[in-house]
């Protein structure tokens, strides 16, 4: 609500805001909000502002009492470009996390302190991928990021495994060390279901494609919801739970090791040295089996032995 000593009435008998009182306030007004009177001095409408002022998140404080040792988490990413670059890089958007039974745990969109050289480059609304300019707005309920990486690691040490489709995408957009201490499921890397949905050749299917055939549902229609991912992926996860399971939780994180290596970005100053360094691992590794191989020959020994 407006301070009183910012607001006042016109002829018609409308409430509006006078901008610049309201500044000395702290607050800072979406532009579809205002308008210039004909003394030149802007004001807000609240009518409009009223429809600007509420997220569309569902559960911007954490329901850590919601956590089950088994949950589900899907990102909405906002896209920015690096001037030093001269490139996009994904962040997070919105993130929202549901329990085993699906219930929001978490559901908030992030917003980010400017930067200089970076800058945010959201896609038109028209598009409905997820995240829109008005989401961003600390004034209806965005959250800073150090929050919400904060609320995600806490949630995140309460439960014991974290499913996600694509989870590496999700993972690498948050700071080194949220996912540090939580097993990860990978419903895209479950074998039968890459081999029968997934397009060659990565074999990778997408959300939307196993939702409708192993669900029956029907997701990322009018707009993309990332609540709605993290259902359909829990849903997806526990329709073959037993057998994501047997394969996955054998593997370190549950994450095949190549693709835990690479979800994290390395600066551009280390690239070269990171190339040279796997490609000197390669080469002892291959050294260390031609050794093996011709110890195993000369002595007449099974290299299994």
């Amino acid at each position: 609500m407006a301070p009183p000593e910012a607001t006042h009435t016109d002829m018609k008998g409308g409430l509006h805001v006078d901008f610049e009182v309201l500044g000395k306030f702290g607050y800072r007004v979406p532009s579809e909000a205002t308008w210039t009177g004909d003394e030149g001095k802007e004001y807000v409408d609240l009518g409009v502002l009223e429809i600007l002022s509420s997220t569309r998140a569902l559960q911007i404080e954490p329901r850590f009492d919601l956590v089950t040792s088994i949950i589900a988490l899907d990102c909405e990413f906002q896209k920015v470009y690096v001037e030093a670059l001269r490139k996009h890089q994904h962040r997070v958007g919105r993130i929202s996390i549901v329990n085993y039974f699906g219930q929001i745990i978490y559901d908030v969109f992030a917003y980010y302190d400017e930067e200089p050289g970076k800058t945010i480059a959201l896609p038109p609304a028209s598009l409905n991928l997820g995240v829109y300019w008005r989401d961003l707005w600390p004034e209806i309920g965005a959250r800073p990021i150090s929050e919400v990486e904060n609320n995600v690691r806490n949630i995140l040490r309460r439960a014991k495994i974290v499913v996600g489709h694509a989870i590496a995408n999700d993972i690498k957009v948050f700071s080194e060390g949220v996912f540090d201490r939580i097993a990860v499921r990978d419903t895209q890397l479950h074998e039968p279901w890459r081999k029968v949905y997934g397009k060659a050749p990565q074999h990778k299917p997408k959300l939307a494609v196993l939702a409708c055939y192993l669900l029956r549902k029907h997701i990322q229609g009018d707009e993309h919801s990332s609540v709605e991912d993290a259902r359909a992926t829990m849903l997806l996860f526990r329709k073959d739970e037993a057998a994501i399971e047997a394969a996955q939780g054998r593997r370190r994180n549950g994450v095949p090791m190549k693709v835990e290596v690479y979800h994290k970005e390395i600066p551009d100053e280390h690239v070269e040295h990171y190339a040279c360094s796997r490609l000197l691992i390669r080469l002892l590794r291959k050294m260390a089996n031609d050794a093996l191989r011709t110890y195993c020959a000369y002595h007449h020994l099974d290299e299994s032995e």
